[in-house]
């Protein structure tokens, strides 16, 4: 229960909608944020600049955050109003080397790097859905970790991340 069109008790389907029309007011916006992290990429271990514009965002939420988390790792954490699980979603941050054309209008600014993989687009999902979350907090059962990884490419940002202690104080249910 709680699907979209099927009753839900807790008022999981209300919740829902409420999300849906937040993302549907805000795109937009987060496909700005899309397009100016790709117009910006970052290879691995140097994403200052992605990691600074995804915590100035999560703090504008009022989501407790965390920088500097196994490089340039953020985590970002929204306390729900009812009780329930810590769960996560994680995103990428890092771009990669390529001297192939970019086949966008808003094409990466920076010469041989570009998002290829996809990162840009799982951090704008991030902010996205932050956001959204952050909109029905009150309402919103247990907590969600935000997690935006650093060095996915090189096979080192989890591990650092890890080694740093990014789940020390909660370690979620899910990711």
């Amino acid at each position: 229960a709680g699907l979209a069109g099927e009753p839900d008790p807790q008022g999981g389907e209300i919740l829902l909608d409420r999300i849906t029309a937040h993302v549907r007011m805000n795109e937009a916006d987060f496909i700005a944020l899309r397009r100016d992290i790709h117009q910006h990429p970052e290879l691995s271990q140097a994403e200052e600049r992605t990691a600074k514009v995804v915590a100035e965002r999560l703090r504008a939420l009022g989501l407790e955050v965390r920088t500097g988390i196994g490089g340039h790792g953020v985590v970002g954490v929204l306390r729900g109003g009812r009780p329930g699980p810590l769960v996560a979603y994680r995103a990428d941050m890092d771009a990669v080397r390529s001297s192939a054309p970019d086949p966008i209008e808003h094409r990466s600014l920076v010469p041989g790097v570009r998002h290829q993989c996809g990162h840009d687009v799982h951090v704008a999902v991030g902010v996205a859905l932050a956001s959204a979350l952050a909109d029905v907090r009150a309402d919103l059962p247990g907590s969600v970790m935000f997690v935006f990884q650093p060095a996915e490419e090189t096979a080192t940002g989890a591990k650092a991340m890890i080694a740093a202690g990014v789940f020390a104080g909660a370690k979620p249910v899910a990711i």
